[in-house]
């Protein structure tokens, strides 16, 4: 068992033996919960972490590449000029 002080700020330093135990790194969130007889403190692994870890694990080949935003909005005018184009006879009657 370990002890720490809470600050004036109401933070509380986690000591080193127990992060190191824990592996915490700066930016791992910890999830604290309230207890009948006080509270505890959990490790969270921090998600963008893991989801920078996962990138890319869907690849397939010769699969398209995702599409950017401004690739989306491009397509999108490109589809309404075209069918602007299209329908450009029909209007002026």
């Amino acid at each position: 068992m370990a002890t720490t002080t809470l600050s004036s700020k109401g933070q509380m330093i986690v000591p080193k033996r127990i992060r190191d135990a824990l592996a915490l790194k700066p930016g791992d969130d910890l999830v604290v919960a309230l207890e009948p007889d006080g509270f505890s403190v959990r490790t969270r692994r921090n998600r963008k972490e893991t989801i920078e870890r996962l990138s890319g694990s869907l690849k397939q080949p010769g699969r398209r590449q995702a599409m950017t935003i401004a690739g989306m909005d491009q397509a999108v005018r490109d589809k309404a000029l075209a069918e602007d184009r299209r329908t450009r006879g029909r209007r002026a009657r």
